[in-house]
């Protein structure tokens, strides 16, 4: 479960937009009294501290009918609070994702109680809900809080609190609860920051990602005490994120971590937002890190983040050429989560094949339609069901090649993948019948021979404009028996469903460089 065993939730601005709906009832008061009218913004300031407060704020100073008035937007709330409030986009794909997790999971608010519950139970059916009662202090008082907490068996030491406030901000100050603050909500990160809340970006994350911007992330994240690391980008930024996060709390530095994963322990919670499709970083329990051309992984539970949130939208910037790399990322990592030796499962089969579906769809279409939302929905989930098969213990040539490929050239991972992909199929569909046999029916409807399977995985490369031999990467020709030296370290072949001698890597690089079909059995 990790080291968060509860989340609690601030209602208004955090989970539910219900600004409009109070200031419906604000100015319907008001209006019943004779007085001036709030607009949304001035509203937007008042709320926070609760509805005697806000009512406080709405009035002329020194109204003499303020309880009164207070009483009357009460009644009228309590009646009129679902006309036009709604969960902010995502909020309970969100929670219920947490709670798949194990997370116990609560709402403490300023509101009054009866009105808490009642939303909470329509919006969020099951979430525990505590609101303003009599007896207990309003927030930034840490009463409420402690309360929940108590009802849900937790501890500081093990809850986080979302909100979106100052009031939060100070609330979770004195509750010694970590404190994790939305933009979206009634505030905005300005005035967030001036509460106290600090937040630090980081951007020198280069591709590929190196042990020296691993380094200085680390090194940030140590210098102030951080309670939540956000990843957003591609699978570089992501990785990256990930081991920042294991980094904060842990006694030993980076390499040390990546050379020996077994002293890897819980870090600090992770929100994780892939912009490309592709690496699956964002589910996958893997960070991948070069230092000096070498690479290392990290393949350890601890290494999942909290939480994955995968926006179509996010992806939508992408160039063709980076949408293609990223593509056939995701196509390899579906691919490898069946033909590594003795993986294949029917599990990690359905996922391979859906995977392999959606790819050779819509790769094509995204990559000709970079604003297609439809094709980057497809491509965001092809990535995710890919690396969902890959963890299953893929492991072909393809990536242990793009890696030499990237070392030696520089290409993009994913380029990589889609040029040898193909040609590691090949070499191994003496050993991958049923699973090539599978793939056509996919892509043909219906059982066709291999060699059709075969060509139409080299033809989609070529499809979206990727290169189709080393040589037209940029190889050269002098370097075959370089790369091939490599490709035979062990390292490298050790899940690969079939053994590969020094001379057949010899001639499997001389395939690949000369893109010649056909020659690499």
């Amino acid at each position: 479960m990790g080291r968060y065993h509860a989340i609690l939730f601030d209602m208004d601005g955090t989970l539910l937009d219900t600004l409009t709906d109070m200031q419906d009832a604000v100015n319907h008061v008001l209006a019943a009294h004779g007085l001036p009218l709030r607009t949304l913004e001035e509203v937007r300031r008042f709320v926070g501290n609760g509805a005697g407060p806000l009512i406080h704020r709405a009035l002329p100073e020194g109204y003499p009918q303020e309880q009164k008035v207070l009483a009357e937007y009460r009644a009228y709330y309590q009646a009129h609070n679902c006309v036009q409030t709604c969960p902010y986009p995502g909020i309970p794909e969100l929670l219920e994702q947490l709670r798949q997790r194990g997370l116990k999971l609560a709402v403490v608010s300023n509101k009054p109680d009866e009105t808490t519950r009642t939303l909470a139970a329509r919006f969020f059916p099951g979430l525990a809900a505590l609101g303003q009662r009599d007896g207990i202090p309003s927030k930034p008082a840490p009463e409420m809080v402690w309360s929940a907490m108590e009802q849900l068996g937790v501890d500081a030491r093990h809850a986080l609190y979302v909100g979106d406030s100052e009031v939060d901000v100070e609330m979770a100050r004195r509750a010694g609860l970590p404190l994790a603050a939305v933009a979206w909500g009634f505030r905005g990160r300005a005035l967030l920051e001036q509460a106290g809340l600090e937040t630090d970006m980081f951007t020198d994350i280069l591709p590929e990602p190196k042990v020296e911007g691993m380094l200085l992330a680390a090194k940030a994240v140590k210098a102030k005490p951080y309670t939540l690391v956000v990843g957003l980008g591609g699978g570089s930024a992501l990785d990256t994120a990930k081991m920042t996060a294991l980094f904060a709390t842990s006694a030993y530095d980076p390499m040390t971590l990546m050379r020996d994963e077994s002293l890897c322990t819980e870090g600090l919670p992770t929100i994780l937002l892939p912009t490309t499709s592709g690496a699956g970083s964002e589910i996958s329990p893997f960070i991948v890190i070069s230092d000096n051309g070498d690479k290392f992984f990290v393949d350890h539970p601890c290494v999942y983040g909290t939480v994955a949130i995968v926006d179509p939208l996010l992806t939508a910037t992408m160039s063709p050429r980076i949408t293609a790399a990223t593509g056939l990322d995701a196509l390899t990592h579906g691919v490898e989560g069946v033909c590594g030796a003795n993986m294949a499962n029917p599990y990690s089969m359905a996922l391979s094949e859906r995977c392999v579906e959606l790819v050779f769809h819509w790769l094509p279409v995204a990559v000709r339609e970079p604003q297609n939302l439809e094709a980057r929905y497809y491509m965001s989930f092809a990535a995710v069901l890919g690396m969902m098969a890959y963890i299953q213990g893929g492991g072909l040539y393809a990536h242990s090649m793009s890696y030499i490929l990237t070392k030696h050239l520089g290409l993009p991972h994913g380029m990589g993948c889609g040029i040898t992909l193909p040609y590691t199929l090949e070499y191994n569909s003496a050993y991958l019948d049923a699973v090539l046999v599978q793939y056509g029916k996919v892509l043909f409807g219906k059982q066709v021979p291999k060699e059709e399977v075969l060509k139409a995985f080299r033809d989609l490369v070529v499809r979206v404009g990727m290169p189709a031999s080393l040589r037209e990467a940029g190889m050269k020709q002098g370097d075959i028996d370089v790369f091939a030296h490599e490709l035979h370290d062990e390292n490298y072949r050790k899940k690969n469903p079939r053994e590969m001698s020094m001379e057949q890597a010899r001639q499997f690089m001389k395939a690949m460089y000369e893109g010649t079909s056909g020659e690499c059995h």
